[in-house]
């Protein structure tokens, strides 16, 4: 998913019929009015400026014209009386974010051979955050945060654990809220704060996920699945407890940090890690170290293995890892930005939950009385109106259409290449409408 630079919102309206029948066994029906209820949205390009859906309109996308005959047939067939935001609970993602020095490199797989590691990063983050659905959660910690002068080694002489404070910037750390709508505060804390970054000091990497962890994540009362993304290029140089010079000769012990993303996943409230390794994990710039077994070993601990057949210590060609590695990639900047995309895709759902209407009101859940409209860019014009094409059955043989959850008629399903068309469109409008037979249109 995300596949485009364009910014990625997610409106889903559904209205579902209330007593209206068929009529003679035609398609004709009666009608009382219509209805809708929210369901999600979502943003705009990192600069914040609204953007025009450019995805293809094509049979092979499950997607027809609709004529306004079809229109007024599906919008009479709605019934009236309430507007209710709908039951889906959102994600909550933290983004663990490496700023040590190192990401001021410019890596080997970034073919002007001048844009640094960090400059590739925040400009990705900035697009996957302003394209995001409203619904979405996100806080950000970028770590370290500052130049930490350098110091003895500690975890050598013997010296004791420090405050968080002395080696992360906790006090940057952005809350996880909900992104809202496009331009909201949470948006433009989150982006501005990765537009003001600047790569220095060493790497606290556990003293970060663990801060992140429990004063962001656990610490965030929304419901929803949750999700840590850590992004770091390499072995951390400061150990738990703010202990290390921060230099790269003096790399320490990773094994704080598998036991953190361990428990994330084990220990309730239950997150996953994401990880992300980028360019410079694979040879530690100092010691030549590899670092991207551990990375490979973090990420199935934290649940979020790249593949099912993924090798937890790599494979003697470096190419099966179940982190996301960055330094295998052709283009760095390219590799990113889809390793974020495979990341929200797999967090986001197609699948949305019809709240119960009020008293005295009911839905039919027959899915042969449901048509599906995707409006482009949220466009009432007839000739931006989409009619989505119902699949076969929940297995989406072509993967278009939609379907009612086999398990749950209450709850609507995209199949996936539907779902992919509509979070690449910024203003996607979905309106769902019952009450009228459906129309197949082509599904192919």
């Amino acid at each position: 998913m995300f596949k485009y630079s364009s910014s990625v919102a997610f409106l889903a309206m559904l209205a579902f019929g209330c007593g209206a029948k068929h009529i003679n066994g035609d398609d004709t029906v009666g009608a009382t009015g219509g209805a809708s209820y929210v369901v999600g949205s979502g943003g705009t390009s990192a600069g914040g400026s609204t953007s025009v859906s450019t995805v293809p309109i094509t049979a092979e996308s499950g997607l027809s014209n609709i004529t306004q005959d079809q229109f007024n047939q599906i919008t009479d067939a709605a019934c009236a009386g309430w507007s209710q935001e709908g039951e889906n609970a959102p994600a909550l993602i933290e983004f663990v974010v490496d700023t040590s020095r190192s990401m001021d490199d410019v890596s080997k797989n970034t073919p002007d051979g001048v844009t640094s590691k960090w400059t590739i990063t925040s400009a990705a983050l900035q697009t996957a955050i302003s394209t995001l659905p409203r619904m979405t959660a996100v806080g950000m910690l970028l770590w370290p945060g500052f130049l930490m002068p350098v110091t003895t080694n500690p975890v050598v002489d013997g010296g004791t654990p420090m405050d968080v404070n002395t080696c992360v910037l906790t006090s940057a750390m952005i809350p996880i809220a909900p992104l809202a709508e496009v331009g909201s505060g949470q948006r433009n804390a989150l982006i501005g704060s990765l537009q003001a970054a600047q790569p220095a000091g060493g790497t606290p990497m556990a003293d970060a996920y663990n801060y992140a962890l429990e004063f962001g994540m656990a610490d965030a009362q929304l419901p929803g699945e949750r999700y840590m993304v850590l992004i770091t290029d390499g072995q951390p140089t400061i150990q738990l407890g703010c202990m290390g010079t921060g230099d790269e000769r003096h790399p320490v012990d990773y094994q704080p940090v598998l036991a953190s993303i361990d428990g994330a996943w084990k220990n309730n409230p239950y997150t996953k890690t994401f990880v992300i390794g980028s360019p410079g994990s694979e040879s530690q710039s100092s010691t030549g170290a590899d670092g991207r077994g551990w990375l490979s070993n973090a990420a199935a601990a934290g649940n979020t293995p790249r593949t099912a057949t993924c090798n937890e210590a790599g494979d003697p060609n470096h190419t099966n890892y179940c982190h996301f590695d960055m330094s295998a990639a052709a283009d760095f900047a390219t590799g990113f930005t889809d390793a974020l995309q495979n990341i929200t895709g797999q967090i986001l759902s197609c699948s949305f939950k019809i709240p119960d209407p009020p008293v005295g009101q009911i839905i039919d859940p027959d899915p042969n009385a449901l048509n599906v409209i995707y409006k482009i860019n949220g466009s009432d014009a007839l000739g931006n109106m989409k009619l989505v094409a119902p699949a076969p059955d929940s297995s989406c043989p072509q993967g278009n259409g939609w379907y009612l959850d086999p398990n749950d008629n209450m709850r609507v399903v995209l199949c996936a290449n539907t779902c992919e068309m509509v979070h690449k469109d910024a203003g996607a409008v979905l309106d769902f409408r019952g009450g009228c037979k459906t129309i197949p249109g082509p599904i192919g």
